[in-house]
């Protein structure tokens, strides 16, 4: 009976949960490498690593706070119908922003949090 409760669980959204956690647990110092900067953005990796994990890496614990409530509930609902469904729902969400985000039509300076990956959701 374990093992069924077990293998039921939302293991891709607890893991997304975690990580954002863990993300948020880092130095400040860290955490600043890790936002959407338009001033900063080099045109290297670090480009890439921070438009990917902007997303993930949250202003505060309230804002991460808000997100994983929301993350847990959509994620657990999605992931239940079907894992392939979550993760094609936050790629597609994660390029959708980033596109937006490096537009000339987007007026936001810095981002981070999963606000915008979860309207996809």
């Amino acid at each position: 009976m374990k093992a069924l409760a077990l293998s039921r669980l939302p293991w891709l959204t607890v893991s997304l949960c975690t990580l954002t956690v863990a993300l948020q647990l880092l130095p400040s110092s860290l955490q600043a490498e890790l936002y959407f900067n338009r001033e900063l953005l080099d045109t290297g990796l670090q480009a890439v690593v921070q438009l990917f994990s902007a997303h993930w890496i949250h202003a505060d614990w309230e804002h991460l706070g808000w997100n994983l409530a929301a993350l847990g509930l959509l994620g657990s609902m999605i992931e239940r119908h079907s894992p392939h469904l979550l993760v094609c729902a936050v790629l597609l969400g994660t390029v959708s922003v980033n596109a937006l985000l490096l537009s000339p039509l987007a007026s936001v300076d810095q981002y981070c949090g999963l606000s915008g990956v979860l309207n996809t959701l």
